[in-house]
């Protein structure tokens, strides 16, 4: 790059801001459907905390899921067995 060359002229494909901003999130509405695969998703990153409530129902549990051992004690109640 010559002193007359700018960066500019030799990376012509990088954006530029004067006020950069850093940030890791990402909008929704920037993201193309069907973009978000369970290949790209990094081992642990749906954390149950990212669940919204009500969101995994019963059909989408696997067979054999909820275990004696996995389910806190008193959470099932005389009323719950009723059901």
């Amino acid at each position: 790059m010559g002193y007359k060359d700018s960066f500019v002229d030799e990376y012509p494909y990088l954006t530029y801001s004067a006020s950069p901003v850093a940030t890791d999130e990402v909008e929704t509405a920037e993201i193309a459907d069907g973009a978000i695969t369970a290949s790209k998703l990094a081992s642990n990153a749906v954390t149950a905390a990212k669940i919204k409530d009500g969101e995994v129902t019963t059909g989408k549990l696997a067979d054999n899921a909820v275990t004696t051992a996995k389910i806190k004690d008193g959470a099932v109640t005389a009323d719950k067995l009723a059901q």
